[in-house]
C-alpha cells in the first residue's frame, strides 16, 4: 500500500537505457535518421529534376547547372527555420 504519495516498488516503470520502458522503441534508431536525412533532399532534388526534364517545370535561363541549382535551392530550404 502507498503512503504520502510514494508508489510501490512493483508500480515503478523499469528502466531501460536511460528511458523509461514504456518509451523504447518510440524513437527510430540513429541509421533511420540518417537514411532519411539523406534521402528525403535526394528524393525531392529527383523530382524537381523530373518536371524540369518533363517540360512541367520551366524556370527559364540560369547561369548554372539545373542540379546545382535545386541542391543549392532545397539545401537552402531545409536549413531554414520555417522547414
Amino acid at each position: 500500500m502507498a503512503r504520502h504519495g510514494r508508489r510501490d516498488a512493483e508500480h515503478q516503470p523499469s528502466r531501460v537505457g536511460g528511458l523509461p520502458a514504456r518509451f523504447q522503441g518510440a524513437v527510430p534508431p540513429v541509421r533511420t535518421w540518417l537514411l532519411l536525412a539523406v534521402f528525403t533532399p535526394l528524393l525531392t532534388v529527383m523530382t524537381f529534376v523530373y518536371l524540369n526534364g518533363s517540360g512541367l517545370l520551366s524556370v527559364g535561363e540560369i547561369a548554372v547547372p539545373y542540379v546545382v541549382y535545386v541542391v543549392a535551392g532545397v539545401a537552402f530550404w531545409r536549413s531554414s527555420p520555417w522547414a
